[in-house]
C-alpha cells in the first residue's frame, strides 16, 4: 500500500479519461455533490477519447443513432442532412456534442472542461490510506506528478490503447504503419509518394479506412485473416432505425438473455421448438439481408471476394464488425480492392509478406486492427484483487477452482434455460489467455464492496456506449454514496460468474473475456435500475414496444435526486433538462 506524498494534488474524485464515459460520469458525481473537488485525467489533448478531435477524418461515422446518442441533460441537434446516412452521422458531430457538454456542464462555477488536466497519462493507481494514489507523468517532457483521492472512476473505456502488433522485419519496412487511431491525424493518404496502401483488419475501423482510401484515389489492398460483419441498419421495420429497435423491450425478449427475469413470453420464446424457431427466423432476416448486400459469392470476377464471407451468423458475434455506412460499399471493394485472407508474416522494404506466400507492395500499412486494455496502470497484484483481467497464475489454486466451479454450475443452470445457446454453430473460437472480467456488473470490484471506493464505466462492451456510460455512471454515484443494497460478496461472486458463463455461451470469442453485452442493454439497465431503487420511473408506463431514451434515464436520475440525493438541488437539475428541451425543440 502506498503512502500519499506532500506534493500530490489532493482530490474527493479523479476520473481517469475525457470521453464520453469520463465526462458523464464526473456530471453525475458533480450532480449530487456539486461542491466536490473533483478533476479529470486526460492523456490526450483534447476530450471525446475515440471521439477526440485528433482521431476524426472525413469517412468517420458512428455507429449509434440521432435521438439515442446524446445524454439526459444536454440533447444533441441532429447534424445537417448532408452528414448523416439515415439516422447514423459523421463522427464530428459527436465530438462537437462531447466538447460543447465539458464547456457548458459542470458545478459551482467551474465547467468540466476547467476541470481536466490534459496531457497527464497515469502510469500507476495503487491503494493509499482510505483512498488512492496515482502516479503520472505530465506533459511532453514527462514529468511526474501525484494525486491522492478518496475515490477514483475509471473511465478509459475499451477503445483506448491501440493494438499495434509487433511485426518481423518493421524496422526495415520503410513505409509509415498507422493504427486508425492515429489515422485522422496522420495526413498519410495525401503525401504525394502514398499510392499503393494496405489495410489489416476486418472490423469497422478498417472499413471506414478503407472507404476512405478509396474515395482518395489509393490503390487498396485489403488483408483479412478472420472475416467480420457489416450489418445494413436500414432495414425495414416499425422503428426508424436498427439502434432504435434494439432498445425496445420486445426485441430484447427475443435474445437468450440471462438477465431477464422468468416469465411466460422468456420461457414461450427461448424453451419451446416454436419459440426458439421465431427468435431463429427473425435474427436470420438480418443476416440473410448482409449477405444479400455483400453477393460474397455472386462476385466471381472479384478474387477473393468470396473469402470475406463471415461465418457463423450476426446473432453469434463471434467475429468483429459494425454497421454497413454506405450502399456502394461492396460494389467498390468488388472493382477496386486486392483481397488477400491470411496473416502478415513479415516486412522487408516496401514489402508486405503474408503467410500464405503471397507479396504486397505498399506505400503505407494501415491498421484496424482493434485495442487492447488500458488498464495496465494497475500492479498484477492488484488487477487480481480487484477483478479485472490477469494472469491465472496470480491466483492461489483454491480462488482459480472456486471460479472454475461457479462458472461451471452456472453453465449447466444456462444451456437449461436456454437451450439453443447449448449447441453453437461451427466456430473458430479466439481464447482469452488471462482471466475475464470480474466485476459485479462489470463496474465494481467484489472486493471493493466494503470501501466501494473504486469504479469502472463502460469496461463493458454495449450497442449503446453513450447510453451505457450514462447508466453506469448513475449507478456508481449510488454506489459510492452507500444507497444500493448489495448481494453478499458470496452472491455476488456467482452473479459474476453466471454472467461470465452466459457471455462465453451467448458471444463466443468476444464474450471470452466476460465484458461484452451487446444485445442485453434492456435488461442490464432494468438490473441497475432495479438496484437504485427508481424502477418505477425507469419503466415509465412504457409499452413493451417503446424505445428507451435517454429521457428515460434522466427521469430516472430525477427521482434519484429528489429521494436520496443528500447535498444537491434536484429542482435544479430539472431545469436544466426543462432548458435542453426547449433548446432543442428551437
Amino acid at each position: 500500500m502506498a503512502e500519499p506524498k506532500s506534493t500530490d494534488e489532493y482530490y474527493n474524485l479523479v476520473v481517469i479519461g475525457a470521453g464520453l464515459a469520463g465526462l458523464v460520469s464526473a456530471q453525475r458525481y458533480l450532480d449530487v455533490h456539486p461542491t466536490a473537488h473533483i478533476t479529470i485525467l486526460e492523456k490526450g489533448y483534447c476530450v471525446g477519447g475515440v471521439f477526440g478531435r485528433a482521431r476524426l477524418y472525413p469517412g468517420f461515422h458512428t455507429q449509434w443513432t440521432v435521438g439515442l446518442s446524446e445524454f439526459a441533460d444536454c440533447a444533441m441537434q441532429r447534424p445537417p442532412a448532408e452528414d448523416c446516412l439515415g439516422d447514423s452521422y459523421k463522427a464530428q458531430y459527436t465530438t462537437e456534442y462531447l466538447e460543447s457538454y465539458a464547456a457548458k456542464k459542470g458545478h459551482g462555477g467551474q465547467t468540466l472542461g476547467e476541470r481536466i488536466k490534459f496531457g497527464v497519462d497515469v502510469r500507476n493507481v495503487e491503494k493509499a490510506g482510505g483512498g488512492w494514489r496515482l502516479e503520472c507523468t505530465e506533459g511532453e517532457e514527462k514529468r511526474t506528478v501525484g494525486f491522492t483521492a478518496e475515490k477514483v472512476m475509471v473511465a478509459t473505456g475499451v477503445h483506448d490503447q491501440a493494438n499495434v502488433p509487433q511485426f518481423q522485419g518493421k524496422e526495415t519496412f520503410g513505409a509509415p504503419i498507422i493504427h486508425s487511431a492515429d489515422f485522422g491525424a496522420s495526413n498519410i493518404l495525401s503525401a504525394p509518394n502514398t499510392s499503393n496502401v494496405t489495410i489489416l483488419g476486418c472490423g469497422k475501423s478498417a472499413a471506414d479506412i478503407l472507404y476512405e482510401c478509396i474515395q482518395k484515389g489509393k490503390n487498396v489492398t485489403w488483408v483479412v485473416r478472420e472475416p467480420g460483419y457489416f450489418a445494413p441498419t436500414d432495414l425495414p421495420s416499425p422503428y426508424a432505425n436498427v439502434l432504435e429497435a434494439a432498445q425496445t423491450r420486445v426485441m430484447s425478449l427475443l435474445q437468450p438473455s440471462v438477465l431477464h427475469g422468468d416469465g411466460w413470453w422468456v420461457w414461450f420464446l427461448h424453451r419451446t421448438f416454436i419459440g426458439i424457431a421465431l427468435v431463429g427466423f427473425i435474427f436470420s432476416v438480418v443476416d440473410k439481408e448482409a449477405r444479400k448486400r455483400a453477393n460474397y459469392q455472386g462476385r466471381p470476377e472479384a478474387k477473393n471476394f468470396e473469402k470475406l464471407e463471415y461465418n457463423p451468423s450476426i446473432f453469434w458475434q463471434n467475429n468483429t464488425g459494425g454497421a454497413l455506412h454506405h450502399a456502394d460499399f461492396w460494389d467498390l471493394i468488388a472493382q477496386k480492392v486486392s483481397i488477400h485472407r491470411g496473416s502478415i508474416a513479415s516486412l522487408s522494404p516496401n514489402q508486405i509478406h503474408l503467410d500464405t506466400g503471397a507479396s504486397i507492395a505498399s506505400d503505407a500499412l494501415l491498421l484496424g486492427t482493434g485495442w487492447k486494455s488500458s488498464l495496465t496502470f494497475f500492479a498484477p497484484d492488484l488487477a487480481a484483487s480487484l477483478g479485472l483481467p490477469h494472469d491465472p497464475s496470480l491466483e492461489e489454486p483454491r480462488e482459480s477452482e472456486k471460479w472454475t466451479s461457479l462458472e461451471s454450475t452456472a453453465d449447466v443452470a444456462l444451456t437449461k434455460r436456454f437451450p439453443m445457446l447449448a449447441s453453437p454453430p461451427p466456430h473458430s473460437l479466439k481464447r482469452l489467455e488471462g482471466t475475464p472480467y470480474r466485476l459485479y456488473h462489470t463496474i465494481a470490484p467484489i472486493s471493493d464492496e466494503r470501501d466501494r471506493s473504486i469504479v469502472f464505466i463502460n469496461s463493458l462492451v454495449a450497442g449503446n456506449m453513450i447510453f451505457q456510460a450514462e447508466m453506469q455512471a448513475m449507478w456508481a454515484v449510488t454506489y459510492f454514496d452507500g444507497n444500493l443494497q448489495l448481494p453478499t460478496p458470496e452472491e455476488m461472486e456467482k452473479d459474476v460468474a453466471t454472467n461470465v458463463a452466459y457471455m462465453k455461451r451467448r458471444y463466443l470469442s468476444n464474450g471470452q473475456a466476460g465484458n461484452y453485452m451487446v444485445f442485453d442493454m434492456i435488461p442490464y439497465a432494468d438490473r441497475l435500475m432495479r438496484e437504485m431503487g427508481v424502477e418505477k420511473s425507469w419503466s415509465g408506463g412504457k409499452s413493451t414496444f417503446g424505445v428507451n431514451r435517454p429521457a428515460d434515464l434522466g427521469r430516472c436520475w430525477e427521482e434519484y435526486l429528489k429521494g436520496r440525493g443528500k447535498e444537491v438541488g434536484w429542482q435544479l437539475y430539472i431545469l436544466i433538462i426543462y432548458i435542453s428541451k426547449i433548446r432543442l425543440a428551437s
